[in-house]
């Protein structure tokens, strides 16, 4: 299975391919849902066991790296500089994982799949190490990245490095700028460098769901809850016009109690926008949408579901786009249990 596309950079894209923004392309494969869902959890070395026991392969997202390659990077600066583009290139690019202690299949017909476990056991290897050496080797220095550590019952550990897609372009130690391409790190082009620097100027959204179960007015729980939309900009500029499509799978339309959902390609979709919902003032014009301001969260649709949705294995889509910028996002059901 090639899963090269299950993230595609939505402005390169369009760009390279000519097509409207309101294109919504096809559903994310199961591997994407179940990779993204991941990222949203806590760690577990079940996770990783999992990945090997799959084979599963290394996509522009995803990468394996032997215990080895951060022993390299401490003793070796060539290899170090090596560890620093693969970084910056995935911050440049859509974004990633990083894993240190997969190795990869040595088979050449084979390549890129996760083929077994090698848990890190030089004790200089530490978590404040490896974000010393990404901080002061790439420049500007990238934010938010999550380093995580899970440490096996006789001592080794592995590191996880979840990195963000970036706002602006990271340089590497060796002054080039990176990107993601076929799984390794190639140098960017000037079209593709200064579209980068120009996500600073488009809103940046962030999709999340939160569920809150009802209760009647003796506040008894009810068999119904509220999934919220809700977006967060972390651009730097508004986000004027937003456009929001949510699509389910035909087995949770039962579920459904309101919105209505319309049934588009054998899927389940609804619609929500920021039309401003204040009242109008006499002798003023009213506002015709409510902009997205930059580090701000504001909700932009509700759906009510029957209890029963959350025991079924699906997932559902959320799809945003500005005048600018589209995102999109799958939730699992089972992430999105209702707070107790």
């Amino acid at each position: 299975m090639n899963h090269d596309n299950c993230w595609t950079d939505w402005s390169a894209y369009r760009q390279q391919n000519g097509l409207p923004l309101f294109y919504w392309g096809k559903s994310l494969p199961l591997f994407y849902i179940k990779i993204k869902s991941l990222w949203t959890m806590k760690w577990t070395i079940e996770n990783l066991k999992e990945l090997v026991n799959n084979h599963e392969e290394e996509t522009n997202t995803l990468e394996f790296k032997d215990a080895d390659a951060l022993s390299s990077a401490r003793l070796r600066s060539r290899d170090k500089e090596e560890l620093m583009k693969d970084i910056s290139a995935m911050a440049n690019s859509n974004g990633g994982i990083i894993i240190f202690g997969i190795q990869e299949t040595k088979d050449k017909d084979c390549r890129g799949k996760a083929d077994k476990l090698t848990s890190i056991t030089d004790p200089k290897l530490t978590k404040e190490w490896l974000e010393q050496i990404i901080s002061s080797n790439i420049t500007p220095k990238i934010k938010d990245i999550v380093i995580t550590k899970l440490t096996v019952d006789d001592g080794s550990w592995f590191f996880i490095l979840d990195i963000p897609q970036s706002n602006t372009a990271h340089q590497a130690p060796d002054k080039k700028y990176y990107k993601r391409y076929n799984f390794i790190s190639s140098p960017m082009d000037d079209w593709e460098l200064k579209d980068i620097i120009n996500r600073q100027n488009k809103p940046e959204i962030e999709i999340s769901l939160t569920v809150q179960p009802l209760v009647d007015m003796f506040s008894r729980p009810m068999q119904t809850s509220d999934i919220t939309i809700s977006l967060t900009n972390k651009g730097m500029v508004a986000a004027k016009y937003i456009n929001c499509f949510v699509e389910i799978q035909p087995e949770l339309r039962s579920y459904i109690i309101s919105p209505q959902f319309s049934i588009f390609k054998n899927k389940y979709q609804t619609y929500f926008e920021n039309r401003a919902s204040v009242q109008v003032v006499p002798g003023t014009l009213p506002a015709p949408y409510e902009p997205l301001l930059p580090n701000i969260t504001k909700s932009i649709g509700t759906i009510r579901v029957h209890q029963h949705l959350f025991s079924v294995d699906s997932h559902i889509k959320c799809m945003v786009a500005t005048e600018t910028t589209f995102t999109e996002k799958d939730f699992l059901i089972a992430d999105i249990l209702p707070e107790k």
